[in-house]
C-alpha cells in the first residue's frame, strides 16, 4: 500500500498501521433485535405495539447503549475518524516528489530497498552517487539486484531526475 512508504518517509509508521486497521475489529455492542423479533422472543406477540415498545425501551435504554446513551462515539467510530484524519494527512504526502535525502525504502519496493540498504545505500542521494561513482554495472556488488532490477531503478531515477539532481 502507498500509505506505508509515505508515512515511513515522514517518520510516522504508526500512521500507516492505523490506516491498515480493520474498524470492524472494534465493533461495539451486537445489533439490537427488531421490535417484532423482541416481541417474539419475549412472548409478547399478542400485546399492543405500545406495550411492546415500552418493554423494548426498558430492555434497551437509549438505543442499547447500556444506559450510556449516544453521547460518546463507539470505539469503532473513533478509529474510523482517526483513519480519515490520517488519510487526509497522507494524501498531501503522496503527491510529493522524491527528495534526495529520502530513504530508498520510501520509494522502492521493500525487498529491493532492504538489499540496497544492506549494501550501504540508504538514501536516494547515496543511490545516485553510487551509480555515478561506479558506472553502468553499479549493481554488481548489491546482492539480489540484477541487470533487470538495476535498469528499472535507473528508469525511475531518470523519470525523477529534475527533482533528484544528476542521474
Amino acid at each position: 500500500m502507498w500509505a506505508l512508504p509515505a508515512a515511513r518517509r515522514e517518520h510516522r509508521p504508526g500512521t500507516a498501521r492505523l490506516i491498515l486497521l480493520d474498524p470492524d475489529r472494534f465493533a461495539s455492542a451486537p445489533a439490537l433485535p427488531s421490535l417484532a423479533e423482541f416481541a417474539a422472543v419475549r412472548g409478547m406477540e399478542d400485546f399492543s405495539e405500545a406495550e411492546q415498545i415500552e418493554a423494548y425501551e426498558a430492555a434497551y435504554p437509549a438505543g442499547g447503549g447500556g444506559g450510556r446513551g449516544d453521547a460518546r462515539p463507539s470505539r469503532r467510530a473513533r478509529v474510523i475518524d482517526h483513519q480519515l484524519q490520517a488519510l487526509r494527512w497522507i494524501e498531501g504526502l503522496v503527491v510529493q516528489d522524491p527528495r534526495p535525502s529520502d530513504s530508498v525504502a520510501a520509494w522502492l519496493h521493500p525487498s529491493l530497498a532492504a538489499r540496497l540498504e544492506r549494501a550501504g545505500v540508504p538514501t536516494l542521494v547515496a543511490l545516485v552517487d553510487r551509480i555515478n561513482g561506479i558506472g553502468a554495472r553499479w549493481w554488481v556488488q548489491v546482492t539480489g539486484v540484477g541487470e533487470l532490477k538495476a535498469a528499472r531503478i535507473l528508469d525511475w531515477l531518470h523519470a525523477n531526475e529534475q527533482v533528484l539532481g544528476k542521474c
